[in-house]
């Protein structure tokens, strides 16, 4: 019950929507911006040049930037493509002598430099055309059908053939995405192939057509579409129009788009994600024209133009044809360093020179880049992402030279901000440079702001002592000053967050420097100088002494310059006397000799100080980016500095990488907080203690307001809260709250709230939402009241929840995610040990008894890890009396009594104690005397004492409180905190009714009653809701998240019906569906979102296999027949997911009651279903439910009380027993949602009551809930949150800057120009102005809203009266002020409007115009005419389509992605609405009124031809109060204000058949009459702007299991299928491994690795065989053979790219052989490589390694040496490492050690090789607990897993044993097993050899 998918109670956390998703949890890549928003222009008929279109200002002359070599006439018919860091061109046909299979390239990060050729294609031609994905660029079509390929990575390598077009297309026109190449056109074709880039050897495949036959035009794409654009057709001539294919149906012809401006031909072509230039064509040859792909029906726009006009040219640009525009990179900035300065020999004086270090290239020499303002020396430089900063030598200058033009000379940012010295050090963090020292010995600091360049220096630290040539360390959060003059080795640190104290003095060097240099990662710090030394300063315990490491291959000399890049090198350059070397230290490997690169462009010394923007320590806090893949409009970018404390703004749709607060809490240390106390008097002083430097002493901060000791706390994010005490001046126990603001912690504490009863020795926990105080005493008693404060409105008294079980004072009190827990304490009757826990989800139950704790104490305090609680010290009256022991509960097991850990470093009781992710901290306490030690436990070792730290400022006990917001880290994982945005404030709010519903049902007396139970309630008697249609029993139900579907049965005449509940009004009668095709009773049910299956039966005369499906979207239709179920039964039961349906027992009255269990399969609903199971017992008449994992058969006729569980994930097997249920009854009802089953009602002897099981605890007997209403049997039951259905949920959201996102109503009657805001997170409070049109404005419904502002279109202006066109503009985070943008086509002053995230929609007369949000500027667009009159209409929308009233009871629908098209009616509304009318509405529906009756009328977008239901009620003064009505609303409400009144009367969109409720007053002219109204969170907006989307708040309803989660075995198995191949999902190791592919029948002694996607067998007849992981099930796919012949017994590993099989035997050397034979993923059914050899022949050899090497051993027949092969290098011999002298053992490891288990003779050993140092002997570790060898062995970075074998030589295992990584020293654990024993087992996983992945907790 650990793990990343089963976090504690895993049912419960997907119920309240904290269960995080596939999507949101494994999202880790750090995504980068593409280098440059640039496009490409090259080439032409006569010029040689390249020019640059700069996107963002492409209105400017297109400037040459380059030209290409060995050109000199012009290089016509020019193509390119790209990646990500270059250009690529060919087909430059330079006359009179040609040579186009020349490919050029264009270094964009240096594009003055001249493109140089870099390849050949294989053939030449000039009218070839182009495409390109990340890795790979293709060039076809020309003179043949040839596809040819240049590999990226490897590109002076001549290109490759590849497949074939159709046919041979001349001057065709290329474009694509990263998935696919199109070919179109061609002289003289209209047709287009596709070139599959992942299986580019085949050939192209013919897809849609042009419009018409076309050639010689140009083509550029996004991900979604390409375009051609223009080119020349016969007998059309010069073609104007813009040809679009869409990619995801591509078999559909192109659909005219644009135009062009004129029709023109030899068009070049580039773009980005968002447009599509076109240029350097005939004629026009130098104009720019502009497709945009959002708005690509208009004629492309004008703009720059190419400075020398051309024609015949290529385009490119590293953002074209569907190129990312974020990258993988693990490194952000440029890839250089850059020195600055310096002396160099033979110079006199100093040099200006910037050198710049191409990482990438870091044995070539420096280039001499830019330049410094002056030449000096001892330059102190910093970097930022963009710049490189550095000083004018010993001056009072700073200099900026930026990275996109580092050949200029740097620009001078401050004259005299810093002041003059020598030798000084620099050191910074993202934000800021500091710099100090100097020949005088100063101790001065002075900080640079990079942010506000100019301003100078201001003074901060200073230093402990004076020192100049000293060397500067960094990372994120500390500046490290090292060694230095006079005489030092001493290390200060400053505080980047407190840089105003003095720096102090926190280790040593190993000795005195004098002019060393320093580079850092963000977990190390290096100091090189002088001599080859190096030392390294470990900044997680950087009070130790620094440790020697390197060293450098020669010393540079005193004084060099040093830089790093991210993570992996650090680089000296110059030195004294003046030398040119570059060292290079490997970071990853630092105890190894450095090696020299470079060199400097000349010898040089006094360099000091060099920088580069790929600095780790730099890069950590730079920028995080919002980008939206789909719709990636300019607007959807959002571009951040990165503050973890800060929020990012919202959320625009796609992906989103940022800190949460709680994301920050899991990076960074923090603090802890120790309040108040006694020594022996009561204190009030709060002490913190760094988490980060915790040896330090604690600092005294804020105080408490009452002198208080005995107190309880608890902790939001913000805040940390003061519960109760006793109060030293008044003797009294202490009722308040008080709270502490952590960003501001100096000052005394804030009111908060109340408890409900005043009492001291409490003690708190929290969740993100609320804290809890638990027991304590009051002035009479022990109490056993659990107080909860939310923590969103903490100004309240707190609200009695709970109670604990027993009474008592003194307790310790940790929390997990779902649950809190009070452990010991005591009460007048003694000390406990009992330990009570608290459901979150369900406080206002009692709490329940667990644990206990190893022994009955007192006076303890807790706190927590993620998976674990830690109760600490105590104090029993039995001697010795203080504890020091620590207890530790399991939150994954907390029945079972906590073990001892620790202990503390005294015995002591009444401290306090608070941690953060790692560790845990007891502060004080009394031993009895009272002491100021803090005693650190470290979580991940916690069976070591703990360490002393601190000391707090003073001795203290008597029941002080620790807290700090760091010990949420239990709640990290929280949906709502990790990858959601941080404005989400309070919790989540379900989409779905939290309900389950049984209905009919009876035998004495049949019934129509529904009976609605609450889950977060459920002790409660059941609610009456709706009813059936008839009365009915002996039925089953189903449905989806909106409705439930109740089919059959008996009234008691057998029925066809189909009943329909709304779940969203469950108080009707419910609605005829359907019908079955007969009348049917006894049938078992489930379904899916969009399906409900009904199967098997009776229907006289005989008992059924038949299998009805009920359609949803069509649910008036009768029933279609699909299956069959396996046997002919009735009276079954069925639950299931999404994906599938189990239908379990059931009987007939031969063979009587069966086990069996069918399953059908959703996506293939017709064949007979598949038999899994069985069950455990044959019955009729169960009740079945269950979650995305498991489904649960509860009860039977004729009387059962057993509870059944099948596994979904291995479904074949007898399914265990669990529960039981309460009672022994048959004809129950079974529902539940994704942590809770419930049976309702039984017999016989009819029965009311309600069974619960708990899913993550099924083994305990069921608690009795509810009752339903009525006693009854032979009922039905349904509910939105069973099958595992798909559950969505919102927030209350507010921006960044605490503006909420709120309505607003413009304008109104007699045109007045005020704008009010309501606050919808508190709508009962009036509405308040906020800003002011400049003159008034009446506009009748005429607003819109796009993300992030509102639009008021048009209207009748004043003061005279008269109508406009103007278009006024509200940005929501700035909404004080009005802008104006854009104008209408016509001026209106009676439009409505309505629109999505893109574009706003209004009309006047017959004319509908649009308004592009990203470009509003421009005003309205025509878009179609008809249909189109929104006159004083309202108007609402949903995702895809706009709905408003055209006059009366018309409804009338916009299509948003046709709309030329004349809108089409629909509806309509129930009745005419006279004069004028408003509306307002979610995603799904629109709620219309007007005048005339105050009723509200629904659309249901769903089903928009019906006519519109009436639903409830406004609550009026008058009929025509809603006659100049204005509305606007969220996701859950609509908010309507009228003419006769003021107030704003609200529409609760759930419970929409109530009559609206009063909510605050209007101060808007008679509450706001033809106003316009808008929110960002109407319509469909809110799936934008409330979180994330509704897919991604998807709970999951199929969970995938990544690759590197799942490990696949295969081996001799007697008896049993050899071929078959087991998968072990990681997450759930202890059940039986499942069968899932398969391999050729017969073979065993394989061997087997992979990559990411595939896991490669390489088997005996010298051939491998592929199995996809992402279809596992399926049979494997042979590919390559082994052309070294090899046969087997031979070794494995592999990268992401290649598979190595090391040794083996081969037909020719049975005995062993040293090839090394390498399969290429990309293109594997090509036959492997030569690589290696190895030293020494050899087979039964094992392989294992990283992403560098690969490490292959064994013993046999000779050598007994580890041989490692290095992949960069991987034709070299492999060299011998360390010795293993054993064969035929399991091997696995991670990025750094690798593991051997077993081996040959039958061993249990395991040993580890550590990679860094890996000629050292292995390092034994616990051995495995079962002795065997032919085992096989896979795991990923956490975890490696051992499998099978034979002791030798029988029997086989099927044992699996687990190592956990991290705590290799502790014995393996036995998990689950094969479903057979095995040997000469075979592994892969997507998980091993340190394939890319994420950390992931098991």
């Amino acid at each position: 019950m650990s793990g990343i998918f089963v976090l504690g109670q895993v049912g419960r956390q997907q119920d309240r929507g904290t269960w995080d998703t596939l999507s949101n949890v494994f999202l880790t890549e750090k995504l980068e911006p593409v280098l440059g928003n640039y496009g490409y222009m090259a080439g032409g008929y006569d010029k040689n040049h390249i020019w640059r279109i700069d996107f963002a200002n492409d209105t400017n002359l297109c400037p040459a930037r380059s030209s290409f070599e060995l050109i000199s006439n012009g290089a016509r018919s020019v193509e390119g493509l790209s990646s990500k860091s270059y250009g690529y061109f060919s087909g430059c046909n330079d006359n009179p002598a040609p040579d186009t299979s020349r490919v050029h390239r264009l270094d964009y990060a240096n594009d003055t430099v001249t493109a140089a050729v870099r390849t050949y294609l294989l053939t030449s031609t000039d009218t070839y055309n182009t495409s390109h994905n990340i890795d790979y660029g293709y060039f076809y079509g020309g003179a043949n059908s040839s596809i040819q390929r240049i590999d990226f990575g490897n590109d002076t390598a001549i290109a490759l053939d590849r497949g074939d077009l159709t046919l041979a297309r001349s001057i065709s026109m290329g474009f694509g995405n990263m998935a696919y190449g199109y070919a179109a056109g061609g002289a003289p074709y209209s047709s287009i192939d596709r070139i599959d880039f992942s299986s580019d050897t085949t050939n192209a495949v013919a897809k849609g057509n042009l419009s018409t036959v076309n050639y010689d035009g140009g083509g550029s794409s996004n991900s979604a579409y390409g375009y051609i654009a223009g080119g020349y057709g016969d007998p059309a001539g010069h073609i104007s129009t813009v040809d679009r294919l869409d990619f995801s149906s591509d078999t559909t012809n192109c659909v005219a788009k644009g135009p062009l401006s004129v029709g023109k031909r030899h068009i070049g072509s580039t773009g980005n994600s968002i447009a599509g230039y076109h240029g350097g064509a005939s004629p026009g040859n130098s104009v720019l024209e502009r497709i945009d792909y959002f708005n690509d029906t208009a004629t492309a726009v004008l703009k720059g133009n190419i400075s020398d006009g051309t024609w015949g040219c290529g385009g490119t640009g590293n953002r074209t044809k569907g190129l990312p525009e974020l990258s993988t990179n693990h490194s952000e900035g440029v890839p250089y360093g850059y020195f600055a300065g310096g002396d160099e020999p033979g110079v006199p004086g100093q040099v200006s020179k910037i050198d710049r270090l191409d990482y990438d290239n870091d044995t070539a020499t420096c280039l001499h880049k830019g330049n410094m303002i002056s030449a000096v020396e001892q330059c102190v430089a910093w970097s930022t992402l963009n710049y490189f900063y550095t000083t004018n030598g010993t001056g009072n200058k700073v200099q900026r030279l930026s990275y996109m033009n580092d050949t200029a000379t740097a620009s001078e940012r401050s004259s005299s901000g810093i002041s003059p010295g020598q030798r000084r050090f620099g050191v910074q963090n993202t934000n800021y440079g500091y710099i100090g020292g100097k020949a005088a010995a100063g101790t001065t600091v002075e900080r640079i702001d990079f942010n506000n360049d100019t301003a100078g220096g201001i003074t901060k630290g200073p230093l402990t002592s004076g020192r100049y040539a000293a060397g500067g360390l960094s990372n994120q959060s500390y500046g490290y000053i090292c060694g230095g003059t006079p005489s030092k080795s001493s290390i200060d640190r400053i505080d980047f967050s407190n840089d105003t104290v003095n720096a102090p003095t926190i280790a040593n060097l190993p000795a005195n420097t004098n002019g060393w240099s320093g580079s850092s990662t963000l977990a190390y710090g290096y100091l090189g100088g002088d001599s080859s030394e190096v030392y390294r300063i470990d900044f997680s315990t950087d009070t130790t002494a620094a440790t020697p490491k390197g060293p450098l291959a020669g010393g540079n000399g005193s004084f060099a310059g040093s830089t790093s890049n991210d993570k992996s090198y650090g680089y000296w350059g110059g030195g004294n006397p003046g030398t040119s070397k570059v060292h290079r230290l490997d970071f990853t490997n630092d105890t190894s000799t450095g090696t020299e690169k470079g060199p400097l462009s000349a010898g040089r010394r006094w360099v000091w100080e060099g920088a580069s923007s790929s600095k780790e320590a730099v890069l950590s806090g730079l920028r995080s980016f919002q980008y939206d893949y789909t719709y990636a409009t300019p607007a959807s970018v959002t571009e951040t500095t990165q503050d973890p404390g800060k929020s990012q703004g919202y959320l625009t749709g796609g992906m989103t990488w940022d800190y949460s607060p709680l994301n920050e809490l899991s990076i960074s240390p923090g603090y802890g907080y120790f309040m108040g106390g006694g020594n022996p008097g009561s204190i009030s002083t709060i002490d913190r203690i760094d988490f980060g430097n915790d040896t330090a002493d604690a600092l005294v901060k804020g105080n408490l307001s009452h002198i208080s000791r005995r107190i309880g706390a608890f902790t939001s994010l913000n805040y940390g809260y003061r519960c109760g005490g006793y109060n030293a001046d008044t003797n009294a126990a202490i009722t308040d709250i008080e709270r502490l603001d952590y960003t501001n912690d100096t000052g005394t504490l804030g009111d908060a709230g109340y408890l409900t009863v005043a009492r001291h020795f409490g003690a708190g926990l929290s969740t993100k939402d609320y804290g809890y105080l638990g027991g304590g005493e009051d002035p009479s008693s022990v109490v056993t009241i659990v107080d909860r404060l939310d923590f969103s409105t903490d100004m309240t008294t707190a609200v009695a929840k709970g109670p604990l079980t027993v009474a008592r004072k003194g307790t310790g009190a940790v929390m997990s995610a779902d649950y809190g827990y009070w452990g010991g304490g005591t009460d007048p009757s003694g000390v406990k040990s009992t330990v009570d826990r608290i459901d979150f989800a369900s406080d206002t139950t009692a709490c329940v008894t667990k644990g206990p704790l190893t022994e009955a104490k007192t006076y303890v305090s807790g706190t927590n890890s993620a998976d674990f609680g830690y109760v600490g010290g105590g104090y029993q009256p039995s001697s010795p009396y203080p504890r020091s022991t620590v207890d530790k509960i399991s939150f994954t097991n907390d029945t079972a009594t906590a073990v001892v850990k620790g202990p503390l470093t005294a015995a002591k009781y009444n401290g306090g104690s608070t941690g953060n992710q790692s560790y845990g901290y007891w502060g004080g306490g009394a031993t009895p005397s009272l002491v100021s030690t803090v005693d650190r436990v470290d979580y991940s070792n916690d069976t070591v004492a703990a360490t002393a730290k601190g000391p707090l400022t003073v001795a203290k006990g008597e029941g002080f409180a620790g807290t700090s917001n760091r010990a949420l880290v239990s709640q990290i994982k929280l949906k709502g905190l990790t990858e959601t945005l941080p404005e989400i404030q309070g919790p989540l709010t379900s989409n779905t009714t939290d309900y389950g519903y049984f209905g009919g049902g009876g035998f004495s007396s049949i019934g129509s009653v529904v009976d609605r139970v609450d889950y977060s309630n459920d002790t409660a008697t059941a609610l009456v809701r709706g009813s059936l249609s008839v009365v009915r029993h002996q039925f089953s139900a189903t449905g989806n998240e909106s409705y439930g579907y109740f089919a059959g049965g008996e009234t008691p005449s057998e029925v066809s019906s189909v009943d329909r509940f709304d779940y969203s009004s469950d108080s009707s009668v419910m609605a005829p569906k359907g019908p079955l095709t007969a009348t049917w009773f006894g049938t078992g049910s489930a379904g899916n979102s969009s399906y409900g299956y009904f199967a098997g039966g009776d229907s006289h005369p005989g008992y059924r296999t038949t299998v009805h499906r009920i359609d949803y979207s069509n649910d008036l239709a009768v029933a279609l027949v699909k299956g069959p179920i396996t046997s002919a039964r009735y009276h079954l039961a069925a639950t299931g997911t999404p994906s599938y349906g189990w239908f379990g027992t059931g009987g007939n009255p031969s063979p009587g009651p069966v086990t069996t269990v069918d399953r059908i399969d959703y996506s293939n609903d017709t064949p007979t279903a598949s038999p899994r199971g069985p069950l455990s017992l044959a019955r009729i008449s169960p009740g079945a439910t269950g979650n995305n994992d498991f489904g649960y058969w509860g009860g039977g006729h004729p009387g059962y009380s057993t509870v059944d569980r099948v596994d979904y994930s291995s479904d074949t097997g007898t399914s265990p027993t669990k529960g039981p249920l309460s009672v022994s009854k048959g004809w129950r009802a079974a529902t539940g949602n994704l942590s809770h089953g419930y049976w309702g009602g039984g017999s016989p002897g009819e029965y009311s009551a309600v069974d619960r099981i708990q899913y993550s605890s099924d083994t305990a007997t069921s608690v009795v809930k509810g009752p339903l209403t009525l006693a009854r049997g032979a009922l039905a039951a349904a509910s939105p949150k069973a099958n595992a259905l798909p559950q969505s949920y919102t927030s209350t959201v507010t921006y960044s800057n605490g503006t909420s996102f709120g309505g607003y109503l413009g304008g109104g009657l007699y045109r007045k120009s005020n704008i009010e805001r309501m606050d919808y997170s508190n709508d009962g409070v009036d509405p308040i102005n906020k800003a002011n049109f400049p003159r008034g404005l009446q506009v009748n419904n005429g607003a819109v809203s796009s993300l992030i502002s509102g639009y008021w279109m048009g209207g009748e202006a004043g003061p005279s009266s008269h109508q406009t066109s103007t278009i006024h503009r509200l940005d929501y985070a700035n909404d004080t002020n009005v802008m104006t943008v854009g104008n209408r086509i016509a001026a209106d002053d009676s439009a409505g409007a309505f629109g999505n995230k893109n574009y706003g929609y209004t009309a006047t007369g017959t004319s509908m115009e649009r308004l592009d949000y990203a470009n509003d500027l421009a005003g309205g667009l025509e878009r179609s005419t008809g249909n189109s009159s929104v006159h004083e209409r309202g108007a609402t929308a949903g995702a895809g389509y706009g709905y408003y009233n055209n006059t009366g009871s018309r409804i009338v629908r916009l299509d948003f992605a046709n709309d030329t098209v004349a809108a089409s009616e629909k509806g309509p509304l129930s009745y005419a609405i006279g004069q004028r009318s408003t509306a307002t509405g979610n995603v799904n529906y629109g709620w219309y009124f007007g005048s005339g009756p105050t009723t509200v009328n629904r659309v249901d977008y769903s089903n928009d031809t019906a006519t519109a239901t009436v639903r409830g009620y406004l609550e009026t003064l008058n009929p025509l109060s809603a006659t100049y009505a204005s509305s606007h609303g969220n996701e859950n409400y609509g908010y309507v204000q009228g003419y006769y009144q003021p107030t704003i009367q609200r529409i609760d969109y759930a419970n929409d058949m109530a009559t609206a409720i009063t909510r605050g007053e209007s101060k808007a002219y008679l509450g706001g009459a033809m106003s316009g109204g808008t929110s960002c969170r109407e319509n469909s907006l809110s799936l934008h702007t409330i979180g994330q989307t509704s897919e991604q708040w998807n709970t999951n309803p199929i969970q995938i299991i990544p690759t590197f989660a799942r490990g696949y075995f295969q081996g001799l198995a007697p008896g049993h299928p050899t071929e078959a191949i087991k998968r072990i999902d990681y997450a759930n190791d202890t059940v039986t491994a499942p069968s899932r592919g398969t391999l050729s029948p017969g073979t065993w002694n394989n061997t087997a690795t992979g990559n990411e996607n595939f896991g490669y067998f390489a088997q005996p007849a010298a051939t491998t065989t592929r199995l996809d992981y992402s279809n596992d099930t399926a049979l494997t796919v042979a590919k390559g053979s082994f052309t070294s012949g090899q046969t087997g017994q031979f070794g494995a590993a592999a990268t992401s790219d290649y598979g190595y099989w090391a040794g083996g035997a081969t037909p020719s050397a049975p005995s062993g052989t040293t090839f090394v034979s390498r399969l290429d993923f990309s293109d594997d059914t090509t036959n492997t490589v030569a690589k290696g050899p190895l030293t020494v022949a050899k087979r039964m050899v094992r392989g294992v390694g990283n992403q560098s090497y690969g490490y292959f051993a064994g013993n046999y027949p000779a050598g007994s040496e580890i041989q490692r092969l290095d992949y960069s290098s991987d034709t070299t011999t492999c060299t011998v490492r360390a010795v293993l002298d054993r064969r035929e053992m399991g091997a696995t490891g991670n990025a750094d050690y690798g593991y051997f288990g077993g081996g040959d003779p039958a061993k249990s050993l395991v040993e580890r090789l550590d990679y860094s140092s890996d000629t050292t002997a292995l390092a034994p570790k616990s051995p495995l607990n079962f002795s065997r060898h032919n085992l096989g062995a896979a795991g990923n970075i956490n975890h490696g897993y051992f499998v099978g074998g034979e002791p030798g030589p029988h029997p086989y295992h099927s044992v699996v044993e687990r190592i956990d990584f991290a705590n290799d020293s502790a014995t393996p654990v036995v998990k689950g097993s094969l479903d057979a024993p095995a040997s000469y087992v075979a592994a892969c996983s997507g998980g091993s050899n340190a394939l890319p992945q994420v950390p992931m907790t098991f």
